[in-house]
């Protein structure tokens, strides 16, 4: 009972200061984007998706292939639609698409990925079509954070506390975006090791991805993978 009552006081604590980081993580990133306007994209409709994820599975990264991994998981959160993930070779004509990463159809349109930093990404709406793309290796992933906090208004707090809205008709606005985070070292110390942490480890690595912190004490080099996009060299 005891080591109950100290794992609740524990995650209060913990809750409280990741609540102050959370308020410093969001004012960590910048965008030039262009205002947004009333007309809207429909990504779907009374459950049902209305858009393709595209990736080109065979040439995307491992960060990548994680931000379309997050991407669908948490649009189904919201719309209870499954979206699903095709190469761009496989898309049929005409269908509206979410492009991510590196795509012929982001190059047609004027994305000059040997020009964005390893942190840049870009959220542009085209018609019909959404891309989400950014430099390597984390550029398309913090992409999708951006997308989904700030269009999608999914938040997350703490490793066990996250905000995910219930929308099963999902509309976006017309969106012309390019940003990075301000900062080049972003990073948090915790106590991951101790008695009440280390059964949290995978929410834990998650949550930082998700917060777009880039390097942290709390794993040793060998978790620090490009699966997740964790890791900067300075």
């Amino acid at each position: 009972m005891e080591e109950c009552n100290m794992t609740n006081i524990s995650k209060w604590i913990k809750t409280f200061s990741f609540l102050i980081l959370g308020t410093a993580l969001m004012m960590a990133f910048g965008c030039e984007s262009l205002p947004k306007t009333k007309q809207q994209i429909c990504l779907a409709k009374k459950g049902v998706s209305l858009m393709k994820v595209v990736l080109n599975s065979t040439n995307a990264i491992p960060a990548e292939k994680t931000a379309a991994r997050e991407l669908t998981t948490y649009l189904e959160k919201i719309t209870g639609a499954k979206f699903e993930i095709i190469e761009e070779k496989d898309l049929p004509s005409g269908v509206p698409a979410i492009y991510l990463g590196v795509t012929k159809y982001a190059g047609a349109q004027g994305i000059d990925f040997s020009k964005l930093s390893s942190e840049e990404s870009v959220l542009r709406t085209v018609g019909k079509n959404l891309v989400l793309a950014g430099g390597r290796p984390r550029g398309t992933l913090y992409a999708v954070y951006e997308f989904q906090g700030n269009d999608l208004g999914c938040r997350w707090y703490t490793p066990w506390c996250e905000k995910v809205p219930s929308q099963s008709t999902c509309s976006i606005p017309v969106m012309n975006q390019r940003g990075q985070p301000y900062f080049r070292l972003r990073s948090q110390n915790t106590h991951v090791a101790d008695r009440f942490f280390a059964f949290e480890k995978d929410q834990w690595k998650m949550f930082n991805v998700r917060s777009r912190l880039n390097e942290t004490s709390t794993y040793r080099a060998k978790s620090l993978t490009t699966v997740i996009g964790m890791l900067v060299s300075l």
